[in-house]
């Protein structure tokens, strides 16, 4: 992994990391560079933290990891993100381990020269896992890892501790304050880093046509990135002031998502989407793009509200209609509680781990 920042990726990473620990297994999670927000959590539940401290030149870290990987006799190597997983499955081919290569985002999204790392160090792979059906597509049509070798390719979902999630929701008046909204308010939210693929600007452009027509809206940006002080501007310029509020790097994003009235999901392009997931299981309607792979994970009318994220206009008007119809809202939120139960719980993605890196182990 890159880092331990507070991602859906390194959130979904940890979780999994977690629940292989709970089933007695001895898990490490190793890290190139950067932040390490979500070490102690990890480390309080028997999962071992080891920054490599490498920077951003990846292969500063690759002999250690390597080192690592032969001195600990490791059975498996699951590495994660582009760059970072490729330097990775370098360590890991010196090692002799065998490497089980998760992709997070569709394959032809990535700028050229990830994608030319990564054609090449995925046939190093023993097997590879894609988050969605989505992600499997367009790795086989993005890439061309294939004219080398073909590694097994499996879909496990990106899933969500549901019962932990749930833990985190904490009173909904005081999560408020904490961000600098009124209890009263109408509260919109979205969480992701600020990013162009978030699509957190059309997000604020869209808000104004809410703000207008809901005097008592807020929106609640929770993230981080290079796009922090952009959004902050084109919330001035348009007007919203203090309406428009930047939580940065909140490790209580489930609860301010719980405390909100419509979660809203507007991303250009996904691997899966965690917080999608996340804002599921806590019961908060959904507005969300109508791309693939969200559209594996909710249907249009029924655990969400589709449209087109380009689409301004359109996005204002679902949020809109489930502030002011309380039935929908409530029929959606229940259908996404029982969708996310069944279908992306964080056991069925442990499972589906387990038994692939049991396969590429015994190999």
């Amino acid at each position: 992994m890159n880092q331990l920042a507070l991602g859906g990726a390194e959130r979904q990473a940890a979780d999994v990391a977690l629940a292989l620990a709970r089933r007695g297994h001895t898990c490490v999670f190793f890290t190139f560079y950067g932040k390490l927000l979500l070490a102690e959590e990890l480390e309080a539940g028997g999962v071992d933290v080891v920054p490599l401290e490498a920077g951003r030149h990846y292969w500063r870290g690759v002999r250690d990891l390597a080192r690592r990987l032969r001195h600990d006799r490791f059975d498996v190597l699951n590495s994660h993100m582009s760059l970072a997983g490729a330097f990775a499955r370098v360590a890991a081919v010196a090692a002799r381990v065998p490497s089980v290569s998760v992709e997070q985002l569709p394959g032809d999204s990535e700028r050229l020269h990830v994608r030319v790392v990564t054609d090449v160090t995925l046939n190093a792979a023993a097997a590879i896992v894609c988050i969605s059906h989505e992600v499997r597509r367009r790795l086989y049509r993005g890439t061309n890892w294939y004219l080398l070798r073909r590694p097994p390719v499996h879909v496990i979902h990106n899933t969500v501790d549901v019962a932990a999630v749930r833990a985190r929701v904490g009173d909904r008046a005081g999560v408020r304050k904490t961000v600098g909204v009124d209890a009263d308010a109408v509260v919109v939210s979205n969480v992701g880093r600020f990013h162009p693929q978030k699509n957190q600007l059309r997000l604020v452009r869209a808000f104004a046509t809410i703000a207008e027509a809901e005097p008592r809206a807020r929106l609640v940006l929770v993230g981080w990135g290079r796009l922090e002080d952009e959004i902050r501007q084109e919330a001035r310029r348009l007007g919203l002031g203090d309406r428009v509020v930047l939580a940065v790097e909140r490790r209580d994003a489930p609860a301010i998502v719980a405390a909100s009235d419509v979660f809203v999901f507007p991303s250009l392009f996904e691997g899966l989407g965690v917080a999608l997931l996340e804002a599921m299981a806590v019961g908060t309607p959904v507005v969300a793009s109508s791309i693939a792979p969200i559209t594996e994970v909710v249907r249009d009318g029924r655990e969400a509200l589709l449209v087109d994220p380009r689409n301004e206009p359109m996005l204002a008007s679902a949020t809109l209609r489930i502030l002011r119809d309380p039935a929908l809202a409530a029929s959606l939120t229940e259908a996404a509680r029982d969708r996310v139960e069944q279908e992306f719980s964080l056991d069925r993605s442990a499972d589906a781990y387990e038994r692939v890196f049991r396969q590429v182990a015994a190999r």
